[in-house]
């Protein structure tokens, strides 16, 4: 693998056969590019170096799986690859406690309703969520958790509420929760100022992840629990089949949609949106990556992005994509191309699909209705056939599941990341 410099440094050659090191002088007159190099990048050099030589022996295992065909090794090695990950996220909390759901308000509209719903993850872990209900359902039917992206208005955010209504009029129930530092879910609110002390969103993922870092827990951990416990209320609604459940998000939200395709069983179908790319063109692009995108030690395994599709295979997956993303759509194609394989082996590969949108990096109103096409498919067993007309988003106030707008000022035990690595 080639990242486009060497990582091997070579001696300095004594051209003109000094018997002493060479002077200041001498040096000065020599060229730079040719015989020094820059301190600042030796150490990500020498991880960079790592990680090729790693992904490398992945991408060979990878070969010899599908040079032998044999789908039983397939599937141990994607139980060693779960395995793996979840030593690097430091295993998940119990996942048996009462959900303690609650529905504070519904509000009717054309041709489903929104039920604001709060339940508790963990002990004093508040969830805040929306759950789109069609209207008219006689019998259980698909449904699909939407995980929100790095926006402040989480669940609210206009672009997520459209995704949500496409696939309501679909007929499908959706249920999109706040993750931390989102929408009424900000960690670091003060409850006497109602201001924050640390940013929402990225900074704040960032600031609690350092703090976890030293607990030996990876922040994702928290992440991939809520939206595992947000299916977990979803089986308990009489009107979803609790074998046709879905995942969608982008950005954060095809993160933690990753996490939950590589971890959940439950998941039937799944839509990540503008985060699969491959490790290699992330790496080249320089973009940093938010803390719950960081899963310790599996850089060192040689995990690749291709890892997240193998482990959903044969499933039906649509890759949800920009041309013009942060997350480079080269390493996108080259993860697709190396999925197919295994999908091909399973004699499914029409069950893995991309389709790229020419914008930057959001949830477009193209995603959103290739989304709406591909679970309505693979669920109801039909073409779209709901409204696409774009309706004028609600309000945050509308969807709000709590009277002061932030979970930390509406409960005074609630945990957020810094209380739970004290704990």
């Amino acid at each position: 693998m080639d990242l486009g410099y060497e990582f091997d440094i070579y001696p300095l050659k004594n051209i003109d056969r000094l018997n002493t090191p060479a002077t200041l002088s001498y040096l000065e007159k020599s060229p730079p590019c040719h015989l020094f190099l820059d301190l600042g990048d030796q150490l990500k050099n020498a991880v960079y170096a790592l990680f090729c030589k790693a992904v490398l022996e992945s991408r060979r295992e990878k070969d010899r799986l599908i040079a032998s065909g044999s789908l039983r090794e397939i599937e141990q090695y994607r139980k060693a690859l779960r395995e793996r990950l979840l030593n690097a996220l430091g295993g998940l909390p119990r996942a048996d406690g009462p959900l303690n759901a609650v529905t504070r308000d519904i509000i009717a509209r054309d041709g489903y309703r929104i039920e604001k719903i709060v339940f508790t993850s963990r002990p004093q872990v508040y969830v805040t969520g929306n759950l789109y209900v069609p209207d008219g359902l006689n019998a259980p039917t698909g449904a699909v958790l939407f995980v929100c992206g790095h926006a402040a208005q989480g669940k609210a955010f206009p672009e997520y509420q459209h995704v949500c209504r496409l696939l309501a009029k679909a007929g499908l129930i959706v249920l999109v929760i706040d993750s931390y530092g989102l929408g009424e879910r900000y960690g670091y609110v003060n409850p006497k100022t109602n201001n924050q002390d640390v940013e929402w969103g990225c900074p704040e993922h960032d600031h609690a992840g350092a703090q976890l870092l030293m607990s030996g827990y990876a922040e994702a951990r928290y992440f991939v629990h809520d939206a595992m416990r947000a299916i977990d209320y979803l089986t308990t609604r009489s009107e979803v089949d609790a074998k046709r459940i879905g995942v969608t998000g982008n950005s954060g939200g095809g993160t933690l949609t990753s996490l939950l395709m590589l971890l959940d069983d439950r998941v039937a179908a799944a839509a990540p949106g503008t985060f699969i790319s491959s490790m290699e063109a992330i790496l080249r692009s320089g973009a940093p990556q938010d803390a719950e995108q960081v899963w310790p030690g599996l850089l060192a395994a040689g995990f690749d992005h291709d890892d997240i599709l193998i482990a959903m295979a044969p499933k039906p997956v649509l890759l949800l994509t920009t041309l013009y993303d942060f997350f480079p759509i080269a390493g996108t194609h080259e993860t697709y191309a190396s999925a197919r394989r295994f999908y091909a082996l399973y004699g499914k590969e029409e069950n893995l699909s991309l389709v790229s949108d020419g914008t930057e990096h959001s949830y477009s109103q193209n995603l959103a209705a290739a989304a709406a096409e591909f679970f309505s498919a693979h669920f109801l067993g039909r073409p779209y056939e709901g409204d696409q007309t774009q309706e004028a988003p609600l309000s945050e106030q509308d969807l709000r599941c709590t009277a002061l707008g932030q979970v930390r000022c509406e409960y005074p035990d609630a945990s957020f990341l810094f209380e739970e690595q004290l704990q």
